[in-house]
């Protein structure tokens, strides 16, 4: 590691064990932890060959396919809001995790 950066990203917790970030911040962040890594690098920036990012984060966020958009906050991985279902093994969950198992994997994509 010859750089690093850490930038925060606040966390809203908020009613009914809803738990999201921000994604404008999210992205903002990421931005702003390259810079900050880039310019501790000086004048050996321009010699960057790979770099990677780590989080404590597993959120979601729903994208417009066509524009990347968000259309979400991102949920974060503490949010409980659907708990009560899945305690239930709500139907629409087995669905969706019978249909996530038998699609055959595309290989990685982006998150929006």
């Amino acid at each position: 590691v010859r750089a690093r950066a850490v930038v925060p990203v606040a966390t809203q917790r908020l009613s009914g064990h809803r738990v999201e970030h921000h994604t404008e911040e999210i992205v903002a962040s990421q931005r702003q932890a390259a810079e900050q890594a880039l310019a501790e690098l000086g004048s050996r920036a321009g010699d960057v060959v790979s770099c990677g990012l780590a989080c404590q984060r597993s959120s979601l966020v729903l994208c417009d396919v066509d524009t990347g958009e968000a259309l979400t906050p991102g949920i974060s991985w503490q949010d409980r809001r659907a708990a009560a279902a899945l305690r239930r093994g709500s139907v629409v969950v087995r669905f969706a995790a019978r249909r996530a198992a038998a699609a055959p994997s595309a290989g990685p994509r982006s998150p929006c």
